[in-house]
């Protein structure tokens, strides 16, 4: 019968005691008795642990010690006992990072706290470093308001971070979809079809106001116009005397 599950060598920079929870689940699963549970973990833990392990059973050998005597070593040899004083300062220095959503922010925070023996105070210290420690300016303040709770606080800045990311999506689509619906606004529009048909009667020199000549044969290109003092036109076309410029002409150059 095949095994259920599988567990990969353990790798001596990740955390120990994850990997002797994996250790005794993948026993329970299939039904590993006692007697076999030493054998079965020197089998899994891999070339570079189980030498390690080697050394630390000296004289002796890992196959005479039991199970949790095994754990036991490795236990104290990766895991180091440290201090909840320095465990806790780690953990009131914990924010998000501008690359982390706001679902890994929250179990980066309680993974934070595992070694600070919180006691009955953890619910709080985990609302209060998630309130401190999230990126969003406007989802603080939307927390402080009240007194939320921890999962409540999750709830809250997941709901604003979703939002936010809608928002974008909109945002982004508009400025996709804007040129479209000009061209198809300007196609639309009766007056922009008159321009392509042949009729030039109907465009004036911008320099003087003629339909006689074009802008470019005009001989008042270099006059100065009496209102806006800028040359190339007379005042009667000058653009900047038009009260309202819904009213101007169609001009070609």
């Amino acid at each position: 019968m095949s095994n259920l599950g599988s567990i990969e060598a353990f790798i001596p920079e990740n955390d120990w005691s994850e990997y002797e929870e994996r250790l005794e689940a993948f026993f329970i699963a299939n039904d590993v008795p006692d007697k076999k549970k030493v054998h079965v973990t020197i089998s899994l833990l891999g070339r570079q642990a189980y030498s390690t392990l080697r050394d630390l059973c000296l004289p002796s050998s890992p196959s005479t010690k039991t199970f949790d005597e095994i754990c036991a070593l490795l236990r104290n040899h990766y895991q180091p006992k440290v201090t909840v004083v320095a465990e806790s300062y780690k953990f009131y220095q914990t924010v998000q990072l501008e690359t982390e959503n706001v679902a890994e922010f929250a179990s980066k925070v309680k993974r934070a706290s595992a070694k600070c023996d919180f006691g009955t105070h953890l619910p709080r210290a985990l609302r209060d470093q998630f309130v401190i420690g999230v990126k969003n300016q406007a989802t603080m303040k939307k927390m402080l308001s009240e007194d939320k709770t921890f999962e409540d606080c999750q709830k809250i800045a997941i709901a604003d971070e979703t939002a936010d990311r809608e928002a974008k999506c909109i945002e982004n689509e508009n400025l996709l979809a804007t040129p479209v619906n000009k061209i198809y606004t300007n196609k639309s529009e009766p007056r922009k079809r008159q321009v392509l048909m042949p009729q030039r009667k109907q465009f004036n020199c911008y320099r003087c106001g003629s339909s006689q000549h074009g802008a470019n044969t005009c001989k008042y290109i270099k006059s100065i116009c009496h209102y806006c003092h800028k040359p190339g036109h007379l005042e009667s076309v000058c653009f900047k005397k038009q009260p309202d410029e819904k009213q101007k002409k169609k001009y070609i150059l």
